[in-house]
Formats: structure tokens, C-alpha cells, sequence
């Protein structure tokens, strides 16, 4: 079962994809773009939620 956080971190990913296929991004800068802001996001909800590293 997933989590809230394993949530965001998907929901971030997609937006990164959506964001790349409108601007025609290659199949790796899809990749990428998908890639950083799923783990931008999640880092940011961590230290939203006071548990930062």
C-alpha cells in the first residue's frame, strides 16, 4: 500500500513528465525532467512536514 509520500513523489513525477511532452522533450530529457522533480518534490514535502535531514 503507498504511502502519502510514495503519492506525492508519483504525482511530482507525472507533473515533470506532462511539463516535458508539452514542451517535445526527448525520450531522456522526459526521463530526466520526470526524475528531478520527483525527488525535488519529495524533498520539499519532507521539510514542509519539519523532518528535514
Amino acid at each position: 500500500m503507498a504511502t502519502a509520500e510514495d503519492l506525492g513523489t508519483f504525482t511530482f513525477a507525472v507533473s515533470g513528465t506532462t511539463a516535458a511532452i508539452q514542451n517535445r522533450y526527448y525520450l531522456y530529457g522526459i526521463l530526466v525532467l520526470a526524475f528531478v522533480t520527483a525527488s525535488g518534490g519529495r524533498r520539499s514535502v519532507i521539510c514542509w512536514l519539519e523532518i528535514c535531514p
